[in-house]
């Protein structure tokens, strides 16, 4: 099986929270491109926007108003052919799309854990701080203070990242995971760095966030356990960025498993 997974495209309702500026032409043809060559779609979290209402936390109003503004690739990805896992911004979907927190697949011996990640992040939790976090940011865009905004989300929470690392992180949660044994292949959001790298006999992948001009994805093969990082070109083109080859040392006697 041909897997392809990315996520953190951070879809918004408007022009103020919406970094593709309602270009779904552009994320069509990149769905075209995945379809074409992979057996399963796999979206990461962070899909859309919906924090960014009037109000603090993840809003159904907001996402229905981000679906509207993306109808087409909206129906596509909210059905049988791709599989949803949610995160920290559009928790909102468990229920609208049937998103998962979590997705295990055994396939061709290649055991799979797939999840955003945000909560292994020390600085991310299901409570009324990081929401009213985000929201505040969504107000900055609304009043025009993007720059402000992209400093805030982007450079200073990396360094606070970082800082907190110590306290535990979704790539030190995949490379725990990896080194132990409990899976070959590992996938996450979250972070926005893009990465595929060997931990022990395994791999973990992050497809990084999903730019207008930057439109990454991680490509698995579960026969030759091979995992690609991925840049989409345009017209079916792409460039491979990284790969690396999981090499587990015993096989899964389970079938193929999908848990939310």
């Amino acid at each position: 099986m041909r897997i392809a997974t990315f996520g953190d495209l951070h879809l918004g309702p408007n022009i103020f929270s919406d970094r593709f500026q309602n270009d779904e032409e552009h994320l069509l043809r990149f769905d075209d491109h995945l379809r074409g060559s992979h057996d399963r779609i796999v979206l990461v979290g962070d899909i859309f926007q919906t924090d960014y209402g009037s109000r603090p936390g993840s809003r159904p109003e907001v996402l229905e108003a981000a679906m509207e503004r993306y109808p087409r690739i909206s129906n596509r990805w909210n059905s049988a052919s791709c599989a949803l896992i949610y995160g920290n911004h559009d928790a909102v979907i468990q229920e609208r799309m049937r998103a998962a927190k979590e997705i295990f697949l055994n396939d061709n011996g290649s055991r799979i854990w797939l999840t955003h990640g945000h909560h292994f992040d020390p600085l991310i939790s299901e409570g009324p701080i990081p929401f009213a976090f985000s929201w505040m940011m969504g107000q900055f865009r609304r009043m025009g203070r993007r720059s402000l905004a992209d400093f805030l989300e982007g450079q200073f929470f990396t360094t606070c990242q970082q800082m907190a690392r110590s306290l535990g992180s979704p790539m030190c949660a995949a490379q725990n995971a990896l080194l132990l044994g409990q899976y070959d292949i590992v996938i996450m959001g979250h972070t926005h760095q893009p990465n595929c790298v060997r931990f022990g006999n395994g791999v973990y992948a992050n497809s990084g966030a999903c730019l207008p001009n930057q439109l990454g994805y991680i490509s698995i093969d579960t026969l030759t356990k091979r995992v690609e990082l991925r840049e989409f070109q345009g017209n079916n083109r792409f460039r491979v960025v990284r790969s690396a080859l999981a090499t587990p040392s015993s096989i899964c006697p389970h079938g193929l498993c999908w848990d939310g």
